[in-house]
């Protein structure tokens, strides 16, 4: 058996390549107005998968294992501060996260797509969105600490793939 060839990579890609936007418009109530998610710190995409025992009398004592079902969530820690240009309003991006936060049932649901994105002429290949529960916490607690904040968002259904990616139009 001969093994594949391998493929040299580039320098790595950084975290911060990926970005947020939110749609401020309710979901499925018209044409969406995606507004970016400004003050991101940390975000972390996961894709959770259920699996179930599949395992038979037939499989000569060998488990088996079979994935049922996916749940989305993306967490990420937001740099809480005036806008720079008014120092009356936070961003808005952040702000319609927060109100939805605050609410229960359908109206704490958000509409929000995630994409790659760079200024380095690398592939932008991934762009996902989907409606999501929101969850938003104060996260820094200390004295000399930056005000930041903790958003989950956790995938109300499936995610779709966006095409064309929003950073490549």
């Amino acid at each position: 058996m001969v093994a594949p060839a391998r493929v040299e990579l580039s320098a790595a890609m950084n975290v911060k390549d990926w970005y947020l936007d939110v749609n401020t418009t309710y979901p499925g109530a018209g044409a969406a107005t995606w507004v970016p998610v400004s003050g991101v710190m940390s975000f972390k995409p996961a894709l959770n998968s259920t699996t179930k025992d599949a395992t038979t009398f037939d499989s000569g004592g060998a488990m088996a294992s079979q994935k049922t079902a996916d749940q989305w969530v993306l967490t990420m820690k937001l740099k809480r501060a005036p806008q720079a240009a008014d120092l009356d309003a936070y961003d808005v991006g952040q702000e319609h996260l927060r109100v939805r936060s605050n609410l229960y049932g359908a109206s704490n649901l958000v509409q929000v797509r995630w994409y790659e994105a760079n200024a380095s002429g690398l592939p932008v290949t991934e762009a996902w969105q989907g409606n999501a529960s929101c969850e938003w916490s104060e996260d820094a607690e200390g004295y000399d600490d930056i005000r930041t904040i903790a958003v989950t968002l956790t995938g109300h259904g499936a995610r779709a793939a966006v095409t064309p990616n929003p950073a490549s139009v």
